[in-house]
């Protein structure tokens, strides 16, 4: 590794990927010295906290390699210190908030060198960051000062002190063309809030970076919180980081998709890749176990009961959860009575206040690196929920526009590093519980599972088996034996090595695509920054000439299309057909979400002005075969039977009036419908809007509400449309999903950790809303005579919410993989 890096010192950013055990610190720390002795440069290491830095610095002084620690209170460093590091006599330790920071402490580094790079996303974009917690009476002056810049049903919803849950859950995307012609009030409620002292404690430096570039930024709103950011970090605008001649980038999982370079606000990262043979050495064993899989646990209490029971007999255990709310929420649930619980803040400094109690719970939210828990330290680690969701952003990106590809990379490396905190040496052994519908599906599923270190894969997939194979006695007895480390123990371990010989690490879809997106984005970004729009856009084009040649990027995609519709009325001169065109391509590519719909501001659409509603491609379609289906079924004498008895078979629980009724519907609702046909794997009913999008259905009249959705109706669901592209010799286009009817109000865990991210669960009682609005569309295009067109058959059906854009909303409610909190 440090003969890779010596060839290529000459570049400006360079990435090291080195697993954990495989002597990270070591490399980056000769590196470091290297440079200090060699060309007399001042040298700073940077660690993502203060716990993490001292560590470092030891393994560095048992090195050899003379350094000083730089962290705490500036006012408090020792002047001595500070001199060795600016004389090049010794490295600095730091952290990364001393780097980046308005007024950044280590601020002249020659090289700057980033300990667990896969960790920094946060800690980077914080010069720029704003987050506003609902608790601030700043939450709602911001409300109100973009309130122009929402739909007012957004409006109303974040307003409400109690609204329905679902929405409390979802964050929204404030129009960026609102924000930008609200920025200097925005910046004045900003400042009042600093005179004022009534703002989150980071507002004045955030301000400091952000002075006159509000307008410009993304602005996140959820019912708890509102965060003002770029969506990529302006880093070449902050001297403490741009100015370095070398930056290097160290990481056990660096990804290929360019999460990195998005990361660190660089439009190229030379990566040093992992020394070949690596990937077939072992970091430790975990023992990953999944309790909702187990053949007798059900119900959440009787999972939270065993795991507490385990962390009483385990005595200290690492919680990881995915925010503060839901941090709160599993001590109450998980903690054993008697136990210390402990916060990142109590062990910041020293761990030692956690790893000397005999029973004690250190319980992080979001935090899935920077704790080191080796040997007897911890043996248990529970991993609960996705981790998907750092901030705003993150979740608007996975929730609201459903662009997980381009959240991937750090989700795998969040869970990696999260289930390797207890196990940082080969000799060491952990285990790791699952917990979370959400996050059992994800790595469920074998593409995800492919990309992750063979070590990994084989410890997940013996996992699954084993948690799927037992009850929960069972796998107590199990993890008896694994924490005794019995010969029993030891032939499980010699089957887990077998498993991991004979698996390969794969590249996710759509790596490449946001590869090749990730510097024209740096780029764009930089560029709107400093308002350079017409760069700014030229850039952003080719973001979509990179992301437009793959299915997999396509939501991502959808975002871009929008910023772009944005940044072109920036210009001058720019035609409404130019804006329509890429909020049209916004549409279109995102179609299956509902985000645009809900966040575009009327200041968006260059359609209002001109007197016109812009329109969805799908609803524009379906207008078209309303019309065309008048001969078939509005002339049609029988229409009102028909509807009679339609309606009777979703009223009813007979499965074969029930899917006769659902293909009837389809027709309806403007589609091709079509039914079974009596094979048994087929959907119960197939619609398809041409190559606008395709529903499958799998109807489960006759369940008792009071049963579970089972794993094989739920498999079966996953596979229709793959039947229908093989009925049909077609690809389903992108947004495309299945729907599963069914009175079920509960999912079978394991039913959960085979659904496929394409399905979701809608009730009888939803059909039935959905078939009553489109025959009372159907009524009215029926009574027209021969000046019926299109464009009436369309308003009729907006009139009735009887669109599918509409309809798509109430269908789509529930997820078979409910969204953890």
């Amino acid at each position: 590794m440090l003969g890779d890096w010596h060839r290529r010192q000459d570049a400006t950013d360079i990435a090291i990927e080195l697993p954990t055990g495989a002597g990270k610190t070591l490399v980056g720390g000769l590196i470091a010295d290297f440079r200090r002795r060699a060309h007399r440069e001042r040298v700073a290491i940077a660690c993502p906290t203060r716990q993490l830095a001292r560590q470092t610095a030891t393994r560095l002084r048992e090195y050899g390699i003379p350094n000083v620690l730089l962290v705490g209170r500036v006012a408090d460093w020792s002047g001595a210190d500070r001199a060795l590091y600016t004389r090049a006599e010794a490295v600095a330790v730091t952290v990364y908030s001393h780097v980046f920071n308005s007024n950044p402490a280590i601020n002249d580094a020659q090289l700057l060198v980033f300990d667990d790079a896969h960790a920094a996303e946060q800690a980077v974009i914080n010069p720029w960051a704003v987050s506003v917690e609902r608790a601030l009476p700043l939450y709602h002056e911001i409300i109100t000062t973009l309130a122009d810049a929402l739909d007012p049903l957004v409006v109303d919803r974040l307003r409400a002190e109690d609204p329905d849950p679902r929405q409390r859950a979802l964050t929204y995307l404030i129009s960026p063309n609102g924000v930008a012609a609200q920025g200097a009030a925005l910046e004045e409620v900003l400042q009042a809030a600093v005179a004022s002292k009534t703002g989150p404690d980071n507002l004045p430096y955030a301000l400091t970076n952000t002075q006159g570039h509000i307008g410009r930024a993304l602005i996140y709103a959820s019912h708890r919180s509102i965060l003002i950011r770029p969506l990529i970090p302006p880093t070449s605008t902050l001297p403490a980081f741009a100015g370095p001649r070398q930056r290097l980038y160290m990481s056990a999982t660096l990804g290929h998709g360019g999460e990195l370079e998005r990361a660190f606000g660089r439009r190229a990262i030379h990566r040093i890749p992992v020394p070949r043979g690596w990937d077939r050495q072992g970091s430790g064993r975990r023992f990953f176990v999944l309790p909702a899989l187990t053949t007798d646990l059900r119900e959440p209490q009787e999972i939270d009961a065993w795991v507490r029971d385990l962390a009483d007999s385990t005595g200290r255990g690492l919680i990881l959860a995915t925010s503060e709310h839901h941090a709160k929420d599993l001590v109450t649930r998980l903690v054993p009575d008697g136990a210390s619980v402990l916060r990142a803040d109590d062990v910041e400094d020293d761990l030692a206040v956690f790893t000397v109690q005999p029973k004690a719970a250190l319980v992080l939210a979001n935090r899935y690196d920077g704790i080191d828990l080796p040997d007897d330290d911890c043996r248990l680690v529970v991993l609960a929920g996705l981790p998907a969701r750092g901030d705003l952003q993150e979740r608007f990106l996975h929730d609201s526009l459903g662009a997980i590809e381009v959240l991937r990379e750090r989700m795998r490396a969040r869970f990696a590093q999260g289930a390797g905190r207890a196990t940082r040496n080969v000799k060491d052994y952990a285990a790791v519980v699952l917990l979370g519908d959400e996050l059992i599906n994800y790595v469920g599923k074998r593409e995800v599972a492919a990309a992750l270190h063979p070590e990994l894969q084989a410890e997940l997939e013996w996992g699954f088996e084993e948690s799927q194979a037992n009850s929960g006695a069972e796998l107590r007895g199990d993890l008896g034996e694994f924490f005794a480390q019995t010969a029993n123990w030891q032939d499980a371990n010699r089957g887990i090595i077998e498993k991991r010989s004979g698996v390969e690490v794969g590249t996710p879809p759509g790596t490449e695509a946001l590869a090749a997106a990730a510097p024209h984005e740096v780029q764009a970004w930089a560029a709107a920054w400093q308002g350079d729009w017409e760069r700014a856009v030229n850039s952003g084009r080719s973001v979509i000439d990179a992301l437009s040649g793959g299915r997999d990027v396509q939501r991502y995609a959808a975002l871009w299309h929008y910023i772009l519709a944005s940044w072109v009325t920036q210009l001058p001169q720019t035609p409404a057909a130019t804006v329509r065109d890429y909020l049209n391509k916004a549409r279109a590519a995102g179609r299956g979400t509902t985000w645009l719909d809900h966040l575009v501001a009327p200041t968006d659409d260059p359609d209002v002005a001109e007197g016109a509603a812009a329109k969805d491609d799908l609803d524009e379609y379906v207008g078209g075969q309303i019309l065309a289906n008048i001969p078939s079924i509005g002339r049609n004498a029988r229409f009102e039977q028909d509807i009679t008895q339609a309606r009777s078979g979703l009223l009813g629980r007979d499965a074969q009036p029930y899917e006769e009724a659902l293909v009837y519907m389809g027709t309806l609702a403007g589609a091709v419908s079509d039914g079974n046909g009596g094979a048994h794997a087929a959907p119960d009913a197939m619609w398809r809007f041409g190559d606008l999008q395709w529903i499958s259905w799998e109807a489960k009249s006759e369940a008792e509400p009071g049963g579970e959705l089972s794993v094989i109706d739920t498999r079966q669901a996953g596979s229709h449309l793959r039947y229908m592209q093989t009925n049909y010799s077609a690809t389903a286009p992108r947004s495309s999903y299945g729907l599963i009817l069914t009175p079920q109000a509960r999912v079978h865990p394991s039913a959960v950790a085979v659904a496929e991210s394409h399905l979701y669960r809608t009730r009888p009682t939803t059909v039935v809303d959905v078939f009553d609005r489109l025959v009372a569309a159907w009524r009215q295009v029926r009574a027209m005579g021969a000046g019926l067109t299109a464009d009436i058959a369309y308003d009729v059906l907006k009139a009735q919410g009887a669109l599918p854009s509409q309809w798509a909303v109430l269908l789509k409610c529930d997820r078979v993989v409910p969204l953890d909190d």
